[in-house]
């Protein structure tokens, strides 16, 4: 976590200084690279929860969610 918070600081620090006008002239957005850099790694990090999930439950997320939203419904029923 210390690493991405300094990789993130390092490039808000960056893109403030150097790349801002660039990204600002070509996108309309400010702080572009910052905000793709975060991006990644909340990509990154989904990527890894998700597969700890699977892991730990031994099955693939979907089959997870489906199965969940399958109880649900199935609950949902018993209760009227």
């Amino acid at each position: 976590m210390f690493v991405y918070e300094l990789g993130i600081i390092f490039l808000y620090v960056i893109d403030f200084c150097l790349l801002s006008e660039f990204f600002l002239k070509w996108f309309s957005i400010e702080f572009f690279a910052t905000k793709i850099g975060a991006l990644i790694l909340i990509f990154v990090e989904g990527v890894s929860i998700k597969e700890n999930l699977e892991k730990t439950a031994g099955r693939s997320v979907p089959a997870l969610i489906k199965a969940s939203v399958k109880w649900v419904i199935e609950l949902k029923s018993t209760t009227k």
